[in-house]
């Protein structure tokens, strides 16, 4: 598990209605643009680990060798926020970009943080940049990319209505694909229902969906493998109306 070891902290609370500006007037030339904050930001270290290491010599020593251990000890300490944590700082933004290029498979359910504010997008925009293929005119034929990044995983998969919605603000924000990155063959798979997503994942199944299964048929015609099963009696008038058919030809 991969903690942030540094946040993005602002000292001024969001409200919901400065949430939603960003929905109200999108720029459709620019709709990866999030809505302006008034207060001041600022990076905050969390943690801060120091090791320490200390040799002991066994007591039962022979004349010609001996024997010593040693053993590490790390302390932690913890910092108090004053204010409100709103994204992860530039620290944590390479540690998650260094983990997406390691993993083969990527599912991202939620945002990185009040992306819907322009200065918190920066951890949100890290995560789309690191697991979003790259156009095809843009990425290098082997290895990493030419900026010495790891190349995205192979599978990413993107779930629930904020997190396509900032995925598709973010990578199309000139509208170039209509937001549908799946198609585009940027990601593997994408879906604004996380409900259905989360019914796949668990086994719980739709009680609407199982019923739809269990109906009765709708036409008295029962069907098998696409193709209409034909009772015995309608073999037999089939075959005197061709009959009829070859007498009339006569």
């Amino acid at each position: 598990m991969v903690l942030p070891g540094d946040v993005l902290v602002g000292d001024e609370p969001l409200k919901t209605a400065d949430r939603l500006k960003c929905y109200e007037k999108v720029d459709p030339s620019a709709r990866d643009e999030g809505a302006e904050y008034e207060g001041e930001t600022k990076t905050i270290t969390l943690t801060t680990s120091t090791n320490t290491n200390t040799n002991s010599i066994d007591e039962h020593q022979s004349s010609s060798s001996s024997s010593s251990s040693s053993s590490s000890t790390t302390t932690t300490s913890s910092t108090t926020v004053s204010g409100y944590v709103y994204d992860i700082g530039p620290a944590s933004c390479q540690s998650m970009r260094d983990e997406v290029g390691r993993c083969n498979v990527l599912l991202s359910w939620g945002t990185v943080g009040a992306c819907e504010m322009a200065p918190f997008q920066n951890g949100q925009r890290a995560l789309v940049e690191s697991s979003v293929m790259k156009k095809k005119e843009d990425s290098s034929s082997d290895g990493d990319g030419d900026d010495g990044s790891p190349h995205p995983p192979q599978y990413t998969l993107i779930i629930g209505d904020s997190t396509v919605e900032w995925y598709a603000r973010i990578n199309d924000a000139d509208g170039e694909v209509n937001g549908d990155l799946a198609k585009a063959g940027r990601v593997a798979y994408m879906s604004r229902e996380s409900s259905l997503f989360c019914g796949i994942v668990t086994g719980q199944y739709s009680r609407a969906v199982v019923d739809l299964l269990r109906r009765e048929p709708l036409y008295p015609t029962e069907m098998m493998n696409n193709k209409a099963v034909i009772s015995d009696g309608d073999e037999e008038d089939d075959d005197d109306d061709e009959e009829d058919e070859d007498e009339e030809e006569d």
